[in-house]
């Protein structure tokens, strides 16, 4: 299941036994997109930062944050409302949405 901690200049995602720590300075890009889990979705976050990523996802503690912050701690990233819209409907479908494009 795992944790997010969200801080100023970070994020913490705490991935079974180990932990990463990310600085929103480093973080270059963000997909939301679902994962069919057979009988529901499965809403998630995949955050880059050069050629390394973190998969993170609504069952873990601190998502609601996450996505209420997001857009305070990355500017120009849609906001939490702004994700569901775009990636819920339709159902089974993984809808993949560019969250946030530092180069863009």
């Amino acid at each position: 299941m795992g944790s997010i901690v969200l801080n100023p200049d970070s994020l913490t995602a705490a991935l079974g036994p180990d932990s990463v720590t990310w600085r929103w300075a480093d973080v270059s890009r963000v997909v939301a997109f679902k994962r069919d889990a057979l009988t529901s979705d499965l809403l998630c976050l995949s955050i880059e930062r050069g050629d390394r990523l973190i998969e993170l996802n609504e069952d873990m503690g601190g998502w609601n944050e996450l996505l209420d912050r997001l857009s305070t701690y990355l500017p120009g990233a849609l906001s939490g409302q702004e994700i569901l819209t775009a990636i819920v409907q339709p159902p089974f479908s993984p809808n993949p949405t560019t969250v946030y494009d530092r180069d863009a």
